[in-house]
Formats: structure tokens, sequence, C-alpha cells
């Protein structure tokens, strides 16, 4: 039994596709743990970590196109979460976190999260 949006690109031969799956779900894992643990002021660790997923992407030998057209179905969640970002922690009492637009509350925090 074959599912063609789920082996599409199975049997390619790559780097990636020739790990032990064990392998690949610890890296994802760690990678998660690193991600997340980075504070948010570290811009040049986060374009780091992007371009670690560039390179993974490319190692893999699965069309880009295809892995944009897959993401979409995640994408409007991520923007719509995206989109509140901003406002998170307006209320602080500091007057330099906060900016205000049109009698909207915008941290710097929330900013820096974005």
């Amino acid at each position: 039994m074959q599912h063609s949006f789920i082996d599409k690109y199975s049997d390619i031969e790559s780097p990636i596709h020739r790990l032990d799956p064990r392998t690949k779900i610890i890296s994802f894992l760690g990678f998660i743990f690193v991600v997340i643990s980075t504070p948010r002021y570290y811009l040049f660790n986060f374009a780091f970590y992007a371009m670690l997923i560039l390179l993974t992407m490319a190692l893999s030998g699965i069309p880009i196109f295809y892995i944009l057209k897959r993401s979409c179905l995640i994408l409007p969640f991520a923007i719509m979460t995206a989109a509140f970002i901003p406002f998170y922690n307006s209320y602080s009492t500091t007057t330099g976190d906060i900016l205000k637009i049109s009698g909207v509350n915008i941290s710097r925090n929330g900013l820096w999260i974005l």
C-alpha cells in the first residue's frame, strides 16, 4: 500500500534519507530544544538556525516547491499567532518599553519575541 502524499519522495537517495530514523528524531528534538532555549536577542543564532534548516532541505533532495506547498497548511496558524505577539506584555510599568499607536499598546518585548 502506498500513499502518494506521504511516499512521493521517500525513495530518494540522499544523505538525509540514509540516516537512521532514530537519529533524525533525536536531532529534531535536540534542535527544537536549542532553538527554544536561545535568548530572543541572539539574532545571529536564529540566522544560523535558519541556514541549518535550509541546508537540511537542500541535502534532502526534496524539491523546495513541494516543501513550501506542504508548509502552507500550517502557515495561516503561524501568521495569526505572530500577528498578536507584539501586544504581548503591553501593559508594562516602564514607559520606554511601550509604543503607542492610535491608542494601541505595542511592547518592545513582544516585538523582540516576534
